[in-house]
């Protein structure tokens, strides 16, 4: 998998970690989760660097990946630099 930045692909990694977002939303809930119910280590998590070069302003990242039956997949986001 990797992300692209003015047509440049970065490389990323899987980590395998708990899910921040899950974390949050399991936070958020207590009185109504289940007690079983944990949040674990996931293995849908992948990092990368952004450059560190990268000037203040809205970027938009692209990420392009494979899936297990050899199919690609695209998306996107838009994020902002703050200075």
């Amino acid at each position: 998998m990797t992300i692209g930045r003015d047509g440049k692909a970065i490389p990323m990694q899987r980590v395998l970690r708990r899910d921040p977002f899950v974390d949050e939303v399991y936070a958020r809930n207590v009185a109504t989760k289940k007690p079983w119910v944990n949040s674990d280590r996931s293995t849908h998590i992948w990092q990368g660097m952004l450059p560190a070069d990268l000037p203040a302003g809205t970027h938009r990242l692209t990420v392009s990946g494979t899936d297990e039956y050899g199919r690609p997949h695209t998306g996107w986001m838009v994020l902002e630099v703050t200075a």
